[in-house]
């Protein structure tokens, strides 16, 4: 049996390029208006902004620093009870708002 390398001496190896695919960092779950939330954040070193998160409902940011990345992913799946005061308010102003519109 021989013990000479597959491959010719002179010849570089070829090894495979790091993949492009973001590279998952962490997962949250909790839930906002009622409903349950998974939000996954991720590090992606092609994009200038290198930290992302998504939701389940669609939301989706990015942000530089992965600090300010894991709060935001934290309070968009356990909202203080400001935030979810806010955005009731902000609903009942629509809906008082389409009120108006409809009678006048």
């Amino acid at each position: 049996m021989s013990s000479t390398p597959h491959h010719d001496v002179g010849q570089a190896l070829a090894y495979p390029e790091p993949s492009a695919a973001p590279l998952w960092v962490g997962t949250y779950h909790g839930s906002h208006d009622g409903e349950r939330a998974v939000v996954t954040t991720t590090r992606d070193g092609t994009q200038s902004t290198t930290y992302g998160l998504e939701c389940t409902c669609g939301f989706s940011q990015r942000h530089s620093d992965p600090v300010t990345l894991d709060r935001a992913a934290w309070r968009h799946t356990h909202p203080t009870l400001w935030d979810r005061w806010k955005r009731k308010a902000r609903g009942l102003r629509r809906s008082a708002r389409a009120q108006r519109t409809t009678v006048a």
